[in-house]
């Protein structure tokens, strides 16, 4: 019975330590358009490219966004992504760019 009961507490110590670092992160984001050629800083724990224009996004030389398309990156829970993004413009009259950051909150 002692040995059930020091189970039953310890499992509910572990359940208790999984709850408070899974517990959610409160978080606010900040808008940027882009709209000319330009490098873009993270320093956030997401980030977010929202190709509002009608030209064509590069970035990185990797990721092409066609008008209306997105692409995001997170991070893992507590980590800061520093990465820094080359931005480039196609061909097209309304370069329009929304970059999307997401910044923890302090608690």
């Amino acid at each position: 019975m002692k040995e059930n009961q020091e189970t039953i507490t310890l499992l509910s110590a572990i359940h208790n330590e999984l709850r408070k670092q899974n517990s959610a992160v409160k978080t606010v984001n900040r808008m940027e358009n882009v709209t000319e050629n330009k490098t873009v800083q993270s320093e956030c724990i997401a980030i977010s490219f929202h190709n509002q224009g009608n030209a064509t996004v590069t970035i990185d030389s990797s990721y092409t966004l066609a008008p209306g398309d997105y692409v995001s990156f997170g991070t893992e829970k507590g980590f800061l992504d520093t990465t820094v993004y080359r931005i480039a413009f196609g061909a097209g009259t309304n370069k329009n760019l929304v970059v999307v950051r997401t910044y923890p909150l302090p608690c």
